[in-house]
């Protein structure tokens, strides 16, 4: 079957269509989704029309979709045609667009990743063997936390995790042992410390 014309879909919508042809359209709307979705759309607008509550003002607008829709002749189907063609290069353009920039972009971005993943602080490498884990409480504010970790002389090695818990590295041991004694003091914002 032919795609309908839209003066047929509003027949058909608003029951003015033959039986024969009406059953045609449903069977090839059950194979053809946008078929469905545009008579949906057109039985959403005629209820809407038929709202007692929208009152003149729809059905004045309903009319004149209606004298717009039978005044489409066979030159518009060639102009669908055509905006159909402008719409798939359109199309096309993006997928190059979107190709193009992830050969340029995403090489890069991988690279980045793995300079990172290379990356490593100064303090790091010295904490490893010299951690604790820390929960603070969750109302302490970052300005109180901040202030704990330079009093206590520690940097932050992993954290927060899900439960809330950082990993905090020291020099060595004997900071570990002093930067514990300083945060076991702040117990307005310490809730529990466990030294690895």
């Amino acid at each position: 079957m032919e795609y309908p014309s839209d003066e047929m879909l509003l027949d058909y919508v608003m029951g003015r269509l033959d039986p024969a042809a009406a059953d045609a359209l449903t069977n090839e709307a059950a194979r053809n989704p946008a078929l469905a979705n545009e008579i949906a759309l057109l039985r959403r607008i005629a209820a809407a029309r038929d709202d007692q509550s929208i009152g003149k003002a729809s059905a004045f607008g309903w009319a004149r979709l209606e004298r717009a829709m039978d005044a489409v002749d066979e030159g518009t189907k060639s102009d669908k045609r055509r905006i159909h063609w402008h719409f798939g290069q359109m199309a096309a353009a993006a997928l190059l667009a979107v190709i193009a920039w992830q050969a340029a972009v995403i090489p890069n971005m991988t690279s980045q990743q793995e300079a990172e993943a290379d990356y490593q602080t100064a303090g790091e490498a010295a904490a490893e063997g010299h951690s604790i884990r820390v929960a603070f409480h969750p109302e302490a504010s970052e300005g109180a936390i901040r202030s704990a970790l330079l009093d206590a002389d520690a940097t932050i090695i992993d954290g927060p995790s899900a439960l809330g818990l950082y990993r905090l590295g020291f020099a060595d041991k004997g900071h570990q042992r002093d930067g514990v004694a300083k945060l076991r003091a702040r117990d307005e914002i310490v809730e529990s410390i466990t030294e690895e």
